[in-house]
C-alpha cells in the first residue's frame, strides 16, 4: 500500500474544494445565454489556399462576412452579408448585403408589401486589394461556378418621371451582365430566370415580356 504524505494530501483536497467552489459559482446555462452564441458558416478557401472566407452569424441579428489573405495576413469584414461566393481563383468575392435586421423585422411586423420591404445591396470585392463596390437595390445574382469573370444581377430600375412628370410609373426589374475585368455591362429587360454555364463561357436568360407589350415576344 502506497502512503501519501499528509502535506500532498492536504493540498490535493484544497485544490479539489477550490475547483468545486468555482464550478458551483459559474452561471448556469439557460435560454437567456442563447442570444450571445454565434455560429461559423459557409467557410470557403481559394484553390491556391491564399484566401479564406466565412460568415459569422448570431442567433438573432446581422451576420458578418470575413475575408482573410493568408499570405499578407490582411483581413476585411463586411457586415450584414448572409450569402456570398469566393471565386475559385481567389480574385473576387461576391455577396448580398441585407438591410439591417431591425429594419427587416419592423417591416415584417408592419406587414409591408414586397416592393416596400428594405432592399438588399450587391457587393463585389477585389480580394487582391480588399477593396469593394456596393450596388444598391439588388434582388439576386448569379456567377459561373468555376471561372468568375462575369456576374449577372437583377436590380430595380427607377422610372424616369422628369420628362412628362408622370409619377404613376413604377420601377421595373432589369438584368445586368457585367464583366468584372473590364467593367463593361449589358442590360437585359424582362428577364425572368438566368444562369451561367459552369465555366462562364455561356449565359442564358428566359425573356417574358409584359402582357401589355405587343411588340416583344417570349424567348431565350
Amino acid at each position: 500500500m502506497t502512503h501519501i504524505p499528509y502535506r500532498r494530501l492536504f493540498i490535493s483536497i484544497a485544490l479539489l474544494s477550490f475547483s468545486l467552489t468555482n464550478f458551483s459559482q459559474k452561471k448556469q446555462l439557460d435560454h437567456s445565454v442563447y442570444d450571445g452564441w454565434k455560429s461559423l458558416q459557409s467557410i470557403s478557401i481559394s484553390d491556391d489556399g491564399k484566401f479564406v472566407s466565412t460568415i459569422i452569424s448570431p442567433q438573432e441579428g446581422d451576420s458578418t462576412l470575413y475575408i482573410r489573405d493568408l499570405k499578407t495576413e490582411k483581413e476585411l469584414k463586411i457586415h450584414r452579408v448572409n450569402k456570398y461566393t469566393l471565386s475559385p481563383d481567389g480574385k473576387f468575392t461576391v455577396g448580398l448585403i441585407k438591410a439591417p435586421f431591425v429594419e427587416r423585422r419592423e417591416a415584417r411586423i408592419k406587414k409591408k408589401k414586397a416592393e416596400d420591404m428594405p432592399k438588399d445591396s450587391l457587393i463585389v470585392i477585389n480580394n487582391a486589394t480588399l477593396t469593394f463596390e456596393k450596388i444598391a437595390d439588388v434582388k439576386s445574382f448569379s456567377i459561373p461556378e468555376k471561372n468568375i469573370c462575369h456576374i449577372a444581377y437583377k436590380k430595380m430600375e427607377q422610372p424616369d418621371t422628369a420628362k412628362n412628370n408622370d409619377k404613376s410609373k413604377k420601377s421595373k426589374e432589369i438584368l445586368i451582365v457585367r464583366n468584372l475585368l473590364t467593367q463593361g455591362e449589358d442590360t437585359v429587360r424582362n428577364a425572368k430566370n438566368f444562369v451561367f454555364s459552369k465555366f462562364g463561357n455561356s449565359f442564358a436568360a428566359i425573356i417574358e415580356p409584359e402582357k401589355k407589350d405587343s411588340t416583344d415576344t417570349p424567348g431565350v
